[in-house]
């Protein structure tokens, strides 16, 4: 499991966003010429990360969820045989902007092991859409000199990211 053709890959770029899917792939093929026992491999996600259930495959197979989803157990692997393992995730939401989510992966078999890893970005922000934003009138529409004009004024962050020290800007008619 020493040689280029056992990898670990994630099918997305370095920066996810939150809500994000990815499938992982552990690829392991067996380069030696002795029959590898008690082949076991873990795919690790980091907090920020969900297992997509009945995402599970073995060479394009699905296989049942098990308690440890991101576990595998292979048991033994031929001299030249390849076996893939594959699940989904999913970047979870929210997560602040500049967020590093470190996955892992390791392969243990009767004489070794071998670890693999991948450092994957957040990119988000919070977001205050027009179409979700609101100002209701709470007074009469004629105001007396020295009556108060009220308004109930609402704006929903729709974005992925925590909105902090939120203003509004007012820009009331002269007339």
């Amino acid at each position: 499991f020493a040689g280029e053709e056992t990898t670990f890959a994630a099918d997305c770029d370095d920066d996810v966003s939150p809500g994000e899917r990815m499938r992982l792939v552990l690829r392991l093929r067996n380069a030696g010429t002795a029959r590898a026992h008690k082949v076991r491999a873990k795919i690790t996600l980091p907090d920020g990360m969900a297992y997509c259930a009945g995402s599970r495959t073995i060479d394009d197979a699905v296989v049942p969820d098990v308690e440890d989803a991101e576990s595998f157990v292979v048991g033994e692997l031929e001299p030249g045989r390849t076996v893939s393992l594959a699940m989904a995730a999913v970047v979870q939401t929210p997560l602040a902007n500049g967020t590093e989510l470190s996955l892992g992966a390791r392969v243990d078999w009767q004489k070794g092991h071998r670890t693999f890893d991948r450092t994957l970005t957040v990119r988000s922000g919070a977001a205050f859409p027009a179409a979700f934003n609101f100002a209701r009138r709470e007074s009469p529409r004629r105001v007396a000199p020295g009556d108060a004009v009220a308004f109930t004024i609402g704006v929903a962050n729709v974005g992925t990211d925590v909105a902090a020290d939120v203003r509004l800007v007012l820009d009331a008619d002269q007339g």
